[in-house]
């Protein structure tokens, strides 16, 4: 089965032909003539792994399209391998100061393409690899906290411009120390392991984020989502967590693990990360406050 998709802009019929023919077989592939409509297929919702571009297109020239690219956040580590005319030196030299990965020559050699292709897509499978370690918890596998920030900036960014709802919320498990000072801390990891196993359960699209930001604590974030599903959402969780019945027999509120969440609503107005992230911890602590095992939504305004 083909899973990597390259996108070709390619105004040359007769290259479109030559390099369908070559690569149909191994790759998806999406082809348009013009950068314009390359730059639509390349902010749809199916990303595409690697760009072959041709620098002199109609419209937009291959070049305005890959300084674009390399400033927008979510393209700037597209592998982008340049098309080029043996002679075009200069155009060569240009693509790759402008952030092209590398270039293939004009008439195209079947073996030199499919050696660079492959080695570019390579290299960003290693590149999301390491990614995904240094953004990942590697008890529980949920985000990190540097994770977390990331993909937060980009939501509020994006919350910013649309103005559609942002919920966050904190998650801590209740009397955690008095856990691990009962049942030690092989199963003390064991319980945030069961943790993290719950709040993925509340994060079943693909734009919904779950974290571990330090010891017993987690972070929720649910994009498009307004206050009251949000609510919902926290307060299943608690109640999931509360009937799983996971044994906790030094908890001064239950015989089981229970969570306190503290949530946040952004709804109206610009939107910031550091207020968003002290208003829910503020609502975590009057979870705590008001006796543990329960959810407080910070205020509206």
């Amino acid at each position: 089965m083909k899973h990597q998709r390259l996108l070709i802009i390619e105004d040359e019929v007769s290259n479109q032909e030559a390099l369908e023919r070559l690569l149909r077989d191994s790759y998806r592939l999406e082809v348009c003539a013009d950068a314009e409509s390359g730059l639509q297929i390349l902010n749809g919702e199916e990303p595409v792994d690697l760009l072959l571009l041709d620098l002199n297109l109609p419209g937009m020239s291959g070049f305005e399209l890959l300084s674009l690219i390399r400033s927008e956040p979510h393209l700037q580590q597209l592998p982008v391998i340049i098309l080029t005319g043996l002679t075009d030196e200069a155009d060569e030299e240009r693509g790759l100061q402008l952030g092209a990965s590398d270039y293939i020559s004009k008439p195209f050699r079947p073996a030199a393409v499919k050696l660079r292709i492959e080695s570019q897509l390579a290299l960003q499978q290693q590149r999301h690899q390491l990614e995904a370690l240094a953004i990942s918890d590697p008890l529980t596998g949920l985000y990190n906290r540097r994770g977390f920030d990331d993909l937060f900036q980009r939501e509020l960014a994006r919350a910013n411009r649309s103005g559609a709802p942002l919920s966050l919320a904190i998650v801590d498990v209740d009397f955690f120390k008095n856990f691990n000072d009962c049942y030690g801390h092989p199963e003390g990891d064991k319980a945030l392991v069961f943790i993290a196993h719950q709040l993925k359960s509340v994060s079943r699209r693909a734009v919904d984020l779950s974290a571990r930001i330090g010891g017993e604590e987690f972070l929720l974030l649910w994009p498009d989502t307004p206050l009251k599903g949000a609510q919902q959402q926290a307060d299943k969780l608690r109640h999931t967590v509360e009937q799983r019945a996971y044994p906790h027999a030094c908890s001064e509120v239950s015989n089981y693990l229970t969570i306190s969440i503290g949530g946040v609503t952004l709804d109206a107005g610009s939107y910031n990360a550091e207020e968003a992230l002290q208003r829910a911890d503020n609502a975590l602590y009057e979870a705590k406050r008001a006796g543990r095992n329960r959810v407080v939504w910070g205020d509206e305004s």
